[in-house]
């Protein structure tokens, strides 16, 4: 999907560390070092856009700001 820190992928379900989580990474980004680095959201059952989902673990957070995209993203698709 695209969104505003670049275009991402999201590659499946996992569990890490007990908890399910989607694997995500970045094809292109606004920050070139976040191409390629995997990342995880907290698993939703209703997350249909990057800005719903949430960094799995308060620690790893999205790479390039992407948790701090919500409220533009959404301002958008309005």
């Amino acid at each position: 999907m695209s969104a505003t820190p670049g275009k991402v992928v999201i590659h499946g379900e996992s569990r890490v560390a007990g908890r399910k989580v989607f694997v995500c990474s970045f094809l292109q980004a606004r920050l070139p070092d976040a191409v390629d680095q995997p990342f995880f959201a907290a698993w939703s059952p209703t997350a249909t856009w990057l800005d719903e989902l949430q960094p799995a673990f308060a620690d790893c957070p999205f790479p390039t700001g992407a948790e701090a995209v919500g409220s533009q993203e959404a301002a958008g698709r309005a």
